[in-house]
């Protein structure tokens, strides 16, 4: 045990002082140290309804099956929770003394019941404080194995509060859970108590693998951010996410050994220098979330989709002013120079119209409550898929609280030089304010002139204009701005509607300040009976080549309609094939 001296360095002028007193036989020393005792007993403590150890409709689910459930406490919190346990041995100064006293935490508390050894964390009973911390830091990897279980999800995407549906919490608080143990790696590490390979190599593998895919132009994909939707994205990539890669190789032993070690240091180095590139589409099937990228091989884009269902929901929300109430519902941003969408962006939103969205364009403040009161939808359908050149997503819009007012059937294309999508069946299922449910086609920022064209005539419109107008139209509309074009091929006679600068209401005013915005979205009306949509965003088009592309994808894209459903045949079938 001489190796484990090393904890008494770590807290080293803490023992010189108030453990060197109590050990001298300081009764007020004493007093304070059996004190922090007692009180993490308390910390240890769960209510009676947790301690339930069969039970799936409680907090831990059925932890006696072990492929199932790793017990107590193995989730997202263990996070929280490890702060306290790795300060236990310099506070404990007694490596003898357990990490608590606390009895269900005691396999003999259980009898041999359900089977023999078990304990309120299957395999284990505590015995020595430094074994049980050392215990602690190989149950974060924590694997998930249905909806609404907070862990390590298989599509890469990890799960964190999880009362009402899985949700994608890639930042906060999903990061700490998976970086967090970096601190008790490096406090055990060439030690006979050091972690083994496979504990490093778990987090390399997400940090390698999964974050660099959802990081763009040093920016990170808010709409798996978790709460952390409208902060700071770019200072995630720059020090947090770039940070962990440090500790985790700082943390390693001299004999740990971390496959693609090399290709996780060129990683970093890219992103760092902001170089790095990526191209494919990636099916994040849990979370129903699918990004498609270019980069490598072609010209750089960035778009992703955020959908819900039954099954999952969207970020949560903890703040006064509520904006995140409609991330998952369709949600489709593309960027192409990367600031489409920055946190200066977002804080100016009306996040009533976010890009993608189907929904009424309500003027008034989203509700409060809890942080996932925005709830799963009712639907059964949404889904994502893709073969890692294309990719396609299926979405029934059927929310499940009473805000939202509209529902659609909804379609996406993920193609290497453009994303189609389509809705069909928009429809009013609640009174909401009365106001029109429109299709958000984009929102994002307007740092660049905008220029729109429909029924033979161009308009540009400046960052510093403020408009606010609509216009109807039976021809193919395309608009353009920075890198990106959109192109609506309008279903009969249809009312689109522009607004920029001031025109836009902020959902927050207490954050916004002037960074220009616009808006262009369909106008369904107030109660569409049978409402639809057909739009092409594309990304790297310019002024110029925008006319050719609305003539040539009217003759490669053929859409055919039967009766009042709009069924997409020729399209899916040929992508399917491809797909399957």
């Amino acid at each position: 045990m001489g190796d484990l001296r090393s904890f008494d360095r770590t807290g080293s002028s803490y023992n010189a002082g108030f453990i060197k007193r109590y050990k001298k036989g300081d009764q007020q020393a004493a007093k304070v140290y059996y004190s922090l005792v007692r009180i993490y007993q308390t910390a240890m403590a769960e209510v009676a309804n947790r301690r339930a150890v069969g039970d799936p409709a409680e907090r831990w689910g059925k932890i006696t099956d072990t492929l199932r459930s790793s017990g107590a406490w193995a989730d997202a919190n263990l996070g929280h929770r490890s702060r306290m346990m790795l300060a236990l041995p310099i506070i404990w100064a007694d490596y003898n003394r357990p990490m608590t006293y606390v009895q269900y935490w005691y396999s003999d508390y259980y009898k041999d019941q359900p089977f023999k050894g078990f304990s309120f964390s299957p395999g284990w009973s505590p015995h020595g404080v430094v074994f049980d911390v050392a215990r602690w830091l190989t149950k974060y990897n924590v694997p998930a194995h249905q909806y609404k279980q907070s862990g390590f999800q298989p599509d890469g995407t990890v799960s964190h509060h999880i009362a009402n549906g899985t949700d994608a919490a890639m930042v906060a608080y999903g990061f700490e859970w998976l970086t967090d143990a970096f601190t008790g790696f490096n406090q055990f590490k060439n030690t006979e108590l050091k972690l083994s390979d496979p504990y490093y190599q778990f987090p390399a593998d997400r940090l390698l693998h999964v974050y660099p895919k959802l990081i763009y132009n040093g920016s990170f994909d808010f709409l798996v951010s978790g709460r952390s939707y409208d902060s700071d994205m770019k200072k995630f990539v720059a020090s947090t996410y770039l940070d962990a890669i440090k500790d985790l190789k700082q943390s390693q032993s001299k004999d740990t050994k971390i496959a693609d070690q090399k290709e996780l240091d060129e990683t970093f180095s890219t992103i760092k220098n902001n170089t790095f590139q990526y191209s494919g589409t990636d099916a994040y099937w849990v979370n129903e979330f699918l990004v498609h990228r270019g980069g490598s091989h072609e010209k750089s884009f960035y778009v992703s989709l955020k959908l819900k269902s039954k099954r999952t929901v969207g970020a949560e929300d903890f703040g006064k002013v509520r904006k995140s109430w409609y991330l998952g519902y369709g949600i489709l941003p593309l960027k192409v120079t990367g600031d489409e969408y920055a946190r200066k962006v977002l804080l100016n939103m009306d996040w009533h119209a976010l890009p993608g969205l189907t929904e009424e364009w309500r003027t008034d403040a989203i509700p409060v409550g809890h942080a996932q009161a925005s709830l799963p939808g009712k639907n059964d359908v949404s889904g994502v898929t893709a073969n890692g050149k294309t990719g396609m997503g299926i979405y029934h819009h059927l929310p499940g609280e009473t805000y939202s007012a509209a529902t659609a059937c909804k379609t996406y294309h993920f193609m290497p030089d453009k994303i189609i999508a389509l809705g069909s069946r928009i429809a009013r299922n609640r009174p909401g304010q009365g106001k029109e449910i429109i299709t958000t086609i984009d929102q994002s920022a307007l740092l660049d002139k905008l220029v729109i064209f429909h029924d033979g005539k161009e308009e540009t419109i400046l960052p510093t204009q403020s408009v606010n107008r609509s216009f109807e139209t039976e021809k193919p509309v395309w608009f353009q701005t920075g890198q990106k074009g959109y192109i609506i091929y309008p279903e009969g006679n249809q009312t689109i509607i522009i607004k920029t600068g001031k025109e836009i209401n902020k959902t927050d005013r207490s954050i916004g300040d002037d960074t220009p915005n616009y808006i262009v979205a369909i106008n369904h009306g107030i109660r569409p009976a049978n409402g639809s949509y057909y739009y092409v965003a594309v990304p790297n088009a310019n002024k110029i080549t925008m006319p050719a592309l609305v003539n040539r994808y009217v003759k490669e894209l053929i859409i055919k309609k039967n009766g009042k459903l709009m069924l997409f045949m020729i399209i899916q079938i040929k992508y399917c094939k491809r797909l399957f």
